[in-house]
């Protein structure tokens, strides 16, 4: 099964429509009213149309009752195009340079578009969903609305589309729409009332920005917070609340009051309300039973239902993927590929450089290619001044060598993550536990308080690495400054080496190599150039016990992920070679010159070659020490032949034909998808189907003319 949420939608993709809330939007609609944003700008009904198409024939007197009595809308109101444009159209007027006609047009395109897909979902579950019927659609919406009470029951009975749709989704796919909802209300009202709060991010200090792990506070896209009994946990703050009001799992802004909430909130009513998009006399104390709540909660939905048909559409796609075809297919890609590389090798090299759990390289034309990580302890700023100094002064290569292995013995590694820390919730990312400083609280299986089925996993980033140094509190107990420690060449070796035996249970072994040199008595040849390469390397060392296969590189738990994983953690805790950072597998090194300078690239390569996986070289450069992990090694048959393919691994989640076949399918599936839509839309997207009554936003149009 094609994991939920992994394949784009294509339907999303025409629509674009993406649910930003401009609390800060423009005003341009001051001259328009209630009266006039109420009028319908088009109208989108397929409901007889389906009478005379072949697989739905049997259901247009359904989608008829269903659109006459079941509450599913036709009606495009001047008032959806508006809102349209505040979520996002605005931005291509002004990031992008489109007209008002063209932005207009493009959303009036994708706001049909939207309804025929909705629409036809409908059908599509009418037929194919024996639990969807038109009658069952009537009734939940009559039972709904009759419930309701007050202004919930007129704003049920002004969109019933919202019940409408509601009925056709899963209660998942509808809660996880609310929230979507919700979230990006509470997102636009956040980024406006930090402006109004006094205390001003920019006037502390938060040491160095430090690169974060791609993944940190990432939420799953189909998740949403449950109170117990199941129900979305989680709700809007506009600051008109009671004090002690709760609000679910939402987190207010630090600082924040009820008093810079509610001119957070009045921001936002005012740019609605400027653009007619509040009702005269609505009452706005409560921003989930306005119209315009409604009114984006039925494109949610509507929404939301074409993602469930794309993804239900999938599964034909998804059946034909048997075993058998995925290895003739693995077999068909590598001999491609053997062919390409061999009659353009520069075509491997590119290949490798975007390599990715979607773009793979299954055959290398020759051997001792392989990914490395780089941990750079870099010269501090006078060493660096010094050794500017020393290369003034016309040296020889070998002498000034010499001043550099002199000052490379005073370089120290410190922990740089000092900015991860702040006495400011939203921007600290530590926890403490046993007087220790840890990272990511909710995604760390340190942390007493993880929340992992709500993010998503940091990968391979093993987080129990505590940041390596002193932390000051103030009197308040919130942080203050933190200090690290510094350790010479050896001493971070030896913290390099220790870390990965303790998240693996391995032996790590390594030693200083012997020819390294710091007397300046380098090898020179006729053109007094440094000829032997290997005087520059430091030391070398190897995780032993990795059993490291190809196949399993993302797949967690193995001993070659966890030492990867703890790596990959001192990287980011250490290395000021921040090009390393959140790559896929680390710097591609070829066997042959590369644009490396020289030291690195022939550890690089030593490491690689003679090492092998789990290997590890340390040497100098003009930048300061260079720790070289190798995190993968590709031999000619990088994946090994299609009788390597079995069920397990197309299950076993992180294996590399677990993402191929993920590939394989999400390719298939969004072609078959795409197939199925385009037809849809092509189909319906007539004058039997589609009505437009452009005369009534003339006027949006013609903006700036």
């Amino acid at each position: 099964m094609i994991k939920k949420n992994k394949i784009k939608n294509v339907a999303a993709l025409i629509l674009g429509l993406t649910f930003a809330v401009a609390g800060a939007g423009c005003e341009f609609l001051t001259t328009n009213n209630d009266k006039d944003m109420a009028q319908t700008i088009g109208e989108v009904n397929i409901a007889s149309y389906l009478a005379g198409t072949k697989d739905f024939a049997d259901y247009s007197d359904d989608m008829v009752n269903v659109i006459n009595n079941g509450g599913m809308t036709t009606k495009i109101l001047k008032r959806d195009l508006v809102s349209a444009f505040m979520n996002v159209g605005s931005t291509y007027v002004q990031q992008y340079g489109y007209s008002y006609r063209q932005t207009f047009e493009l959303l009036m395109d994708s706001l049909v578009n939207r309804k025929i897909m909705a629409q036809y979902a409908m059908a599509y579950y009418l037929k194919n969903d024996e639990t969807k019927t038109a009658a069952g659609c009537i009734e939940f919406v009559e039972t709904k609305t009759n419930s309701a009470t007050g202004k919930i029951k007129e704003n049920f009975e002004n969109h019933p589309e919202v019940l409408a749709i509601q009925y056709f989704l899963d209660e998942e796919d509808y809660n996880t729409a609310v929230y979507s909802l919700k979230k990006a209300i509470n997102n636009s009202l956040d980024s406006t009332e930090q402006s109004f709060i006094t205390a001003d991010e920019e006037e502390h200090n938060h040491g160095e920005a430090r690169t974060l792990p791609s993944k940190v506070d990432t939420e799953k896209t189909d998740y949403y917070p449950k109170d117990d009994n199941g129900n979305i946990d989680y709700e809007i703050f506009t600051g008109r609340e009671p004090v002690g009001t709760l609000f679910g799992e939402y987190e207010k802004v630090e600082g924040s009051t009820q008093t810079t909430r509610l001119k957070a909130y009045n921001s936002f009513l005012a740019n609605l309300s400027a653009n007619n998009l509040i009702l005269k006399g609505e009452n706005t104390a409560k921003f989930v039973e306005l119209d315009y709540y409604y009114v984006e909660l039925g494109s949610q939905l509507e929404q939301a239902l074409i993602n469930k048909l794309g993804e239900d559409l999938t599964t034909a796609a998804e059946n034909e993927l048997t075993i058998d075809f995925v290895k003739e297919q693995y077999e068909l890609d590598v001999e491609a590929q053997k062919t390409a590389y061999n009659k353009d090798f520069s075509s491997f090299g590119t290949a490798l450089d975007s390599v990715s759990d979607t773009s793979f390289v299954l055959n290398a034309p020759v051997e001792d290619y392989g990914f490395v990580y780089n941990i750079l302890i870099p010269f501090d700023a006078w060493q660096t001044e010094s050794y500017s100094a020393e290369k003034a002064k016309g040296y020889t290569n070998s002498e000034l060598y010499k001043k550099r292995a002199d000052i490379l013995q005073g370089v120290q590694a410190k922990d740089l993550r000092d900015s991860w820390f702040s006495e400011h919730d939203h921007a600290n990312y530590a926890y403490e536990v046993d007087g220790k400083y840890y990272f990511f609280e909710n995604q760390t299986e340190k942390s007493e308080s993880k929340n992992l089925d709500r993010y998503e996993s940091l990968g391979q980033y093993a987080g129990n690495y505590a940041y390596n140094g002193t932390v000051t509190l103030n009197a308040d107990d919130k942080f203050e400054k933190a200090t690290p420690n510094k350790m010479g060449i050896d001493a971070f070796i030896a913290e390099f080496e220790g870390y990965i035996a303790s998240q693996t249970g391995l032996t790590v072994t390594g030693s200083k190599y012997a020819n390294y040199k710091t007397d300046g008595n380098y090898s020179l040849n006729e053109k007094n150039e440094f000829s032997d390469y290997s005087e520059f390397m430091y030391y070398t060392g190897k995780v032993e016990g990795l059993n490291f296969n190809p196949v399993e590189f993302f797949v967690e738990g193995t001993n070659a992920y966890k030492a990867l994983s703890a790596v990959n953690e001192l990287m980011f805790a250490y290395s000021t070679d921040t090009g390393c950072l959140n790559t896929y597998m680390g710097y591609v090194v070829s066997p042959f010159t590369t644009s490396f300078v020289k030291e690195f690239e022939y550890a690089a390569q030593y490491a690689i070659r003679e090492l092998g996986v789990g290997g590890y070289t340390v040497c100098p450069s003009d930048y300061g020490w260079h720790i070289i992990y190798v995190s993968n090694k590709l031999d000619t048959n990088v994946y090994g032949l299609k009788e390597a393919i079995t069920q397990e691994l197309l299950d076993t989640e992180g294996s590399f034909f677990n993402l191929y076949y993920e590939s394989l399918k999400s390719a298939s599936a969004q072609s078959y998808q795409t197939m199925i839509e385009n037809n849809v839309l092509v189909e319906y997207n007539n004058g039997d189907c589609v009505t437009l009554f452009t005369d009534r936003y003339e006027d949006l149009l013609s903006i700036g003319e």
